[in-house]
């Protein structure tokens, strides 16, 4: 048996640790939809944790070793965010309003067009076909059309669930700036509590490890998001200068895909 498992308190903390990962497993499998906005707090506190530390490191000599630093640091951090945030989405929200309502507007058109398209391809690999075997063609196609209308409804009654919970899902998305907040301000205790929890013989191992998974997830997840900035605004200038309707619209869908490995980019 491990050294840091010898002792009756030793143990039973292991078994509590366990049974904490057994249930935040169950409450990911079955809540896991509520708990977004939670998931996307602890990613903005991630993101903004080494700002809100440095900005602490160099507050005014008299409230610099205080929770006070702390605070003010919290506060010119959002102060800067909802800054740009409101002068980019002053702009950029109605525009891209403005541009889905045009290409909602065209979608009968683009689609009358694939669909043309789509039948003369048909119908030209159709008189390819001998005439014995072009009955079990035509019914294959039937059948495949028919089961994607079926998806195409299932799609829609899914979008008209998901409209539904998106009332929910606004409500905990104005939360979230609320419990970064109450979490960026406590981290000092939390990391405390945490190191108290660890037994003295592993702790360096385990403060270790978390630095390691800390440099390697923050240098993927500032890659990630300078990724999408940089594709999302590219596509944005250059579909635009092609003089290619929606350009913004289309721009940020491209950056908001490139989330996505491999398929994002196609």
């Amino acid at each position: 048996m491990p050294t840091w498992m010898g002792t009756g308190k030793q143990r039973l903390r292991a078994v509590l640790f366990i049974l904490l990962g057994l249930f935040l497993y169950w409450v990911l499998l079955n809540g896991g939809a509520a708990l977004v906005p939670f998931f996307l707090g602890a990613v903005l506190v991630y993101i903004l944790l080494p700002v809100v530390d440095g900005l602490a490191h160099v507050a005014p000599r008299p409230i610099r070793d205080r929770h006070a630093a702390r605070i003010l640091a919290i506060v010119v951090v959002y102060i800067v965010i909802f800054g740009l945030l409101a002068a980019l989405l002053s702009y950029f929200i109605p525009e891209l309003i403005s541009q889905g309502q045009q290409l909602i507007t065209q979608l009968p058109g683009l689609y009358a067009k694939v669909t043309a398209n789509f039948s003369v391809d048909i119908d030209a690999y159709l008189d390819r076909i001998p005439q014995g075997i072009r009955s079990s063609v035509e019914q294959g196609v039937n059948t495949t059309i028919k089961a994607i209308g079926d998806a195409l409804q299932k799609g829609i009654e899914s979008t008209v669930k998901t409209v539904w919970a998106t009332v929910s899902f606004i409500v905990g998305m104005v939360i979230v700036p609320v419990w970064a907040f109450l979490v960026l301000s406590n981290v000092g205790a939390a990391r405390r509590a945490f190191s108290r929890m660890l037994p003295e013989s592993i702790r360096e191992d385990v403060y270790n490890v978390i630095g390691i998974v800390d440099g390697l997830a923050g240098a993927y997840l500032r890659g990630q998001l300078i990724l999408c900035l940089v594709i999302g605004a590219a596509s944005a200038i250059m579909l635009a200068a092609l003089g290619v309707p929606q350009a913004l619209l289309l721009g940020t869908i491209a950056g908001i895909l490139e989330v996505i490995p491999n398929l994002g980019p196609f």
